[in-house]
């Protein structure tokens, strides 16, 4: 495990020393015979990009950038505003919220499926889908909720393919078109197994994070009323809110990597085929370069040079449109709803996952009558 601002960045940059290949489990290898009898009816299952090393990680890191432009993200920031509105308005009238649930979980789920071309019926589908994907990566599930998440996975096959042949029938302006054309041309190296892992992995690593790191950053400026107060007085402040968040509460606990060679990294001698984890939460705060690192400080001097994304070839594709859906969560609900507290009773707790880390749930109340507030926009 290593812990060390200095070791991680060192651990994810030197991709030679310390390989991404069979770091993680393979969905069709390292699942127990039962579960992979089910999996035999799935499409062929391609390694997720976080699995890629050189030369095979350049085409598919390139892919995503492509899906990734910053032109898409632009064009959906209406539809995140819109879907911001519409989820405080479901609930202004309370007076109470778990936020949690009724806001920053469905929110970036909503603004994701909205990204690829997800129809609006099938949101819930595909978090299951999404939570199914994730049950077959981790070790340490019993059996029977493997098997289980097998069967939601060959399920979601059929579904995404359904929706391929749906585009190709009739193309739309999203991302699931342009895949379903990428998938046909004959001059790209990009098979239909390639795209379903994609389309997996958009869901995993772009719907836990964000919507984690907005969670917190509520609770970080609900916590301590004057960092709220100026979020509601200058809202050209919340990104550095989520900077900090995503600094001293990372979402993301990080990735393994194996060492392809005997090395010693911070006088420990690790020989060749040891198991790495670069622990990005720790290495956040890591006071030789973090100044207070247990503190919460907006303000503080390079605050960006965090790694809650990553860092190096694997850093995070996605960091643009998660900062973008955060900024735009935050900036709507403080508009419309300017007086939330923490309910009295309220204690943080988090979920427990192997790859995540967040609130589990978020208790806020406020003043019936502030329920129409002008929108800070």
């Amino acid at each position: 495990m290593i812990s060390r601002y200095d070791d991680v960045v060192r651990v994810l940059n030197d991709t030679e020393a310390f390989s991404s290949q069979n770091a993680l489990a393979r969905i069709d290898r390292d699942n127990p015979p039962e579960v992979l009898e089910i999996l035999s009816a799935a499409e062929p299952i391609a390694p997720v990009i976080v699995q890629c090393d050189s030369p095979d990680h350049a085409p598919h890191r390139l892919l995503w950038r492509r899906l990734f432009r910053g032109a898409r993200i632009s064009a959906l920031k209406p539809r995140m505003q819109k879907i911001a509105e519409e989820l405080v308005d479901a609930f202004a009238g309370d007076g109470h919220a778990d936020l949690v649930g009724q806001f920053s979980r469905p929110h970036i789920l909503r603004s994701v499926c909205a990204l690829v071309g997800i129809p609006e019926d099938d949101h819930e589908r595909v978090a299951a889908a999404d939570w199914a994907f994730l049950m077959l990566l981790v070790p340490n599930v019993d059996v029977a909720t493997k098997k289980r998440a097998a069967e939601q996975y060959v399920d979601h096959d059929r579904y995404l393919l359904d929706l391929f042949d749906q585009r190709r029938a009739r193309p739309a302006d999203d991302m699931l078109t342009e895949l379903v054309a990428l998938i046909d041309d004959p001059d790209e190296p990009f098979t239909v197994a390639d795209v379903l892992m994609l389309i997996r992995g958009i869901f995993a690593a772009g719907t836990h994070t964000p919507a984690d790191a907005i969670s917190a950053t509520l609770l970080n400026t609900l916590s301590d009323r004057e960092h709220w107060e100026r979020m509601l007085a200058d809202p050209s402040v919340i990104p550095g809110m989520i900077e900090e968040t995503l600094r001293r509460d990372a979402p993301h606990r990080g990735l393994m990597r194996i060492t392809t060679r005997e090395i010693e990294l911070h006088g420990v001698h690790l020989p060749a085929g040891s198991a790495i984890f670069p622990m990005l939460g720790s290495a956040n705060r890591d006071g030789e370069h973090f100044a207070e690192p247990d503190a919460f400080r907006p303000a503080r001097d390079g605050v960006r040079t965090h790694v809650a994304f990553g860092h190096g070839p694997h850093d995070c594709i996605g960091a643009h449109l998660a900062r973008t859906q955060a900024r735009i969560a935050l900036t709507v609900l403080a508009g419309r709803l300017p007086d939330l507290h923490l309910a009295a009773d309220f204690s943080p707790a988090h979920y427990q996952d192997w790859f995540f880390w967040g609130l589990d749930r978020l208790d806020v109340t406020w003043p019936r009558a502030h329920r129409d507030a002008p929108t800070g926009r």
